[in-house]
C-alpha cells in the first residue's frame, strides 16, 4: 500500500495568474504506510491559503500499527505532503511526473516537455512557465529559484536573469518579503 492524500473538503477559492486556482481552504486525510520513509503514519491536516501560501494551521497523526514512532523530523518535512495537496486540488491540472526534490513542478497541463519550451531562451511562454513554477513552489513553501532552476536545468545565474525578465515583463510582480511575486 502506498501513501495517499485524500481530499476531504474544499472551501473558499484564491485565483492566481496563468489560471492557477487553488482553495482558501482544505481539509486532508493522510492514510500513511509503514513503508514511505516520509509518511509512515495516517493523519489529517488542514491548509489554510495565508499569506499567499498553503499553510498547515491544524495537523493530527496517528502513528501506524507497527509504523515507526513519530518524530519531530518527520513533521517538519509536512511541506512535502503540502506538495501532494496541491497536486490533488490542482484543477484541471494533473500531475505528469514530479521528480526527487521537485515535488510538484510537473504539473503543467501541456507543458511536459519543458526542454522545448525554453530552447528559444526566454519567450514570453518560457517566462510564464517560470512565473508560474516561481509562484507554486512559493504556495507549498519550496524555495522558488531553486525550483524554477531544477525545473528547467539551467544554470543559477541564468534562473535569476530569466526570473528577472519574467518580473520586467509583467509575468511576476515585483519582488516583496513573503509573496511570490504578484498582487494580493
Amino acid at each position: 500500500m502506498a501513501t495517499n492524500i485524500e481530499v476531504l473538503r474544499t472551501t473558499g477559492k484564491v485565483e492566481l495568474p496563468e489560471g492557477l486556482t487553488f482553495p482558501r481552504t482544505v481539509r486532508v486525510k493522510i492514510s500513511g504506510d509503514v513503508d514511505d520513509e516520509l509518511l509512515p503514519f495516517d493523519g489529517d491536516a488542514v491548509l489554510r491559503f495565508q499569506h499567499g501560501r498553503l499553510e498547515v494551521s491544524s495537523l493530527t497523526v496517528r502513528q501506524l500499527p507497527d509504523g515507526p514512532p513519530i518524530q519531530g523530523e518527520r513533521l517538519r518535512q509536512i511541506h512535502r505532503v503540502l506538495a501532494q495537496t496541491v497536486s490533488h486540488i490542482l484543477q484541471p491540472i494533473p500531475l505528469l511526473k514530479p521528480g526527487p526534490g521537485l515535488p510538484l513542478l510537473s504539473v503543467f497541463a501541456g507543458w511536459e516537455d519543458v526542454k522545448s519550451i525554453i530552447k528559444d531562451g526566454p519567450t514570453d511562454d518560457a517566462l510564464r512557465l517560470v512565473a508560474s513554477a516561481y509562484r507554486l513552489s512559493y504556495v507549498v513553501g519550496d524555495p522558488p529559484a531553486r525550483s524554477v532552476q531544477k525545473l528547467l536545468g539551467i544554470p543559477r545565474s541564468t534562473t535569476g536573469r530569466w526570473i528577472m525578465l519574467a518580473r520586467k515583463r509583467g509575468f511576476l510582480g515585483p519582488t516583496e518579503e513573503r509573496k511570490a511575486g504578484e498582487e494580493v
